[in-house]
């Protein structure tokens, strides 16, 4: 599964009290697909906040301790504007009691 994979978690690892969610994407970043790959980058991860504001989160994981985490694993470099962005986001997902990050993998 990937970032077009709605209402699907592509991948889930536990590490320490963090449960990350992970996204796995694989599209370009150029400047034709830039606002199309962004409004599906941003379903994918508002389906995800619906897993965890929902409680299914916490059926799965019902141990407090356990915080939810969103990781990105991009395969391409994303430009300046996704990063500013990303730090956005980032900020309003604290405010859940979420953590959103982000890495860049080419594997």
């Amino acid at each position: 599964m990937t970032v077009v994979d709605r209402n699907k978690i592509d991948i889930i690892y536990v590490e320490e009290d963090k449960v990350f969610l992970c996204i796995s994407d694989h599209l370009s970043w150029d400047n034709d697909n830039l606002t199309t790959h962004w409004e599906i980058l941003q379903d994918k991860i508002k389906d995800y906040m619906g897993f965890i504001k929902s409680g299914q989160f916490r059926e799965k994981y019902p141990d407090e301790k356990m915080k939810p985490c969103i990781k990105i694993y991009f395969s391409n470099e994303w430009p300046d504007v996704v990063e500013k962005y990303l730090h956005k986001l980032k900020q309003l997902h604290e405010e859940y009691g979420c953590e959103l990050t982000w890495v860049h993998d080419p594997r």
